[in-house]
């Protein structure tokens, strides 16, 4: 598909079929036969001064007609125009939803393409974005510099890559260590007693909608049970956690349950896993779901008053039950994904190749 300037001529065709173009030229301008060949593409826009279309066609030399293959926008709410008779203006044009969008900033997911891969330049950074998911209202934009806009990270309200410090780069609250040691883009804990990162001392205010997304690590040389994620009230009780057992399962605790549940998410030693807990009492390890047993949804962050990773917080507070592990890229979400969102998450942290 090719642009040419100053192309138009007229049409006199009706209805919503082809547009037979009318042989006779218009004064100063060129006409399609002597820029376009059979079966090439041309970008046109037709209208008799009130209504309007325009499109992508497939222009047919044998008769001089274009063929009417995809409306981009028009009069008739984006839908081909029943063109009543008269003559209508038909000529070439470099329509705005097959051209990129130029912006100070990336787009947004509201952001929609009018035409499937359309592209969005940010000016500021010079980073191009192609939308490779727009069959949704909430559209998947993925940049040439490795950046992501898509409905997950709409809804991401905290983010903890753990590069040598407990910041959140969102920058709505900081975090603290207590020992635990960084190594490049991972906290590492050495399983000692007190040893704990600390993201949240409120937990962020959340309530009944949310997910924690984190990648994390069992060390072989891990000696006891130990907790991934913690989050407890005011008098240590399990609010929500994660626990690792050295019998090869891990035992979950999910709005404040007396006692874990125990689940075979097929967690080894010595690697890592991608994990999402999510409000809606799912739990999602490398994208599979599994439904957290007996939970109660959704779940209820109120009653946390702590939220600590790689130690167990008992009254006092005591921090004990240290892990001997490893945890990264830890991600807070305003509510819980669907299915589908996880799996895109878990696609997304091995593209970026955020874990290994």
């Amino acid at each position: 598909m090719q642009f040419v300037d100053r192309v138009q001529q007229t049409t006199s065709s009706s209805g919503t079929g082809s547009y037979v173009i009318n042989s006779q030229a218009v004064a100063g301008y060129a006409a399609f036969a002597a820029c376009y060949g059979d079966g090439e593409q041309i970008p046109y826009c037709v209208s008799d001064g009130s209504d309007y279309e325009v499109g992508i066609g497939t222009y047919a030399s044998a008769d001089g007609s274009l063929s009417r293959d995809t409306v981009l926008a028009s009069s008739n709410s984006g839908a081909l125009v029943d063109w009543g008779s008269g003559s209508k203006d038909i000529f070439v044009v470099a329509p705005a939803g097959i051209l990129p969008r130029y912006a100070a900033g990336p787009p947004t997911t509201s952001d929609n393409p009018i035409f499937p891969y359309a592209k969005h330049i940010d000016v500021a950074t010079g980073e191009e974005y192609v939308c490779v998911d727009n069959a949704t209202d909430a559209n998947v934009w993925r940049g040439s510099r490795g950046s992501v806009v898509s409905p997950v990270n709409d809804r991401l309200i905290h983010h903890y890559p753990l590069f040598g410090n407990a910041d959140d780069i969102i920058g709505n609250e900081h975090g603290a260590f207590y020992g635990a040691a960084y190594i490049r883009d991972r906290a590492f804990f050495n399983e000692v007693s007190g040893e704990r990162l600390t993201l949240s001392s409120d937990c962020w205010g959340l309530t009944t909608a949310w997910a924690v997304e984190l990648i994390f690590c069992v060390d072989p040389d891990q000696a006891g049970n130990a907790p991934i994620l913690h989050v407890t009230n005011s008098s240590g009780g399990n609010v929500f956690a994660l626990w690792y057992r050295t019998d090869g399962y891990v035992e979950i605790y999910f709005n404040s349950v007396s006692s874990g549940q125990t689940v075979d998410l097929g967690i080894s030693v010595g690697r890592e896993y991608h994990m999402i807990m999510a409000s809606d009492g799912y739990i999602y390890i490398d994208g599979i779901q599994t439904a957290i047993p007996n939970a109660s949804a959704p779940g209820d962050f109120s009653a946390g008053t702590e939220f600590n990773l790689g130690s167990d917080v008992d009254s006092g507070p005591a921090y004990n039950n240290p892990l001997n592990g490893s945890v990264r890229d830890v991600r807070v979400y305003s509510a819980a994904p669907s299915a589908a969102e996880a799996a895109w998450c878990y696609a997304e942290a091995l593209l970026r190749d955020r874990f290994r």
